[in-house]
């Protein structure tokens, strides 16, 4: 379907707003050059998650909204701003109208919207994690999505690792040097 080949975006709600968000190789860095790794965060359990981890993974989160693009650019992540119904705000006025009661409920959007920034697993295959962690190589990511498939720089990190994952697969089997991955169907009783 055409709607696949839509750049997914995730809901999020506070104060009484509805906000699209998406975790893309943009967002990751904000995390790493302004707070911590979202892998670092992701050892937290959620329910553990402080104001501050919620606070930045929402900022993130807002990377890639036209507004933000000369932010990011200069890799200016203190001028990330987001757009609260008619004005910008910033994170720490952001941090004002988040209330108590709604933060369970951002917490889990937000884990939705990282969960699905993450490529599918392949079924039946095991990663070698160290003590709960796989570091992604993010240099042949680039190669293959720059050099190889030559699509532009800005769009590789604008992607999440997901789309990323799904082009480089896409040309592979295109290409005759991947199988297409064997349907897998799930029953329940």
């Amino acid at each position: 379907m055409l709607n696949d080949l839509e750049r997914k975006s995730y809901m999020l709600h506070i104060g009484g707003a509805e906000y699209h968000i998406r975790y893309s190789l943009n967002s990751r860095l904000c995390l790493e050059q302004s707070y911590k790794s979202l892998e670092d965060i992701l050892l937290i359990k959620v329910q553990d998650w402080s104001i501050d981890d919620v606070l930045q993974l929402v900022r993130a989160g807002f990377v890639d909204m036209y507004y933000n693009k000369r932010a990011v650019l200069r890799r200016d992540w203190d001028n990330i701003k987001i757009k609260h119904r008619k004005n910008y705000l910033s994170i720490a006025e952001l941090g004002k109208i988040i209330s108590q009661k709604d933060l369970i409920a951002i917490k889990i959007e937000l884990m939705e919207a990282i969960i699905g920034s993450f490529p599918e697993p392949i079924y039946g295959e095991t990663e070698d994690f160290n003590n709960g962690r796989s570091d992604i190589d993010y240099k042949p990511l680039w190669a293959w999505y720059v050099a190889i498939l030559h699509r532009p720089e800005s769009e590789f990190y604008r992607s999440t690792l997901k789309e990323i994952y799904e082009k480089i697969d896409s040309y592979l089997i295109i290409k005759g040097m991947k199988d297409k991955p064997a349907e897998v169907s799930e029953f329940i009783d």
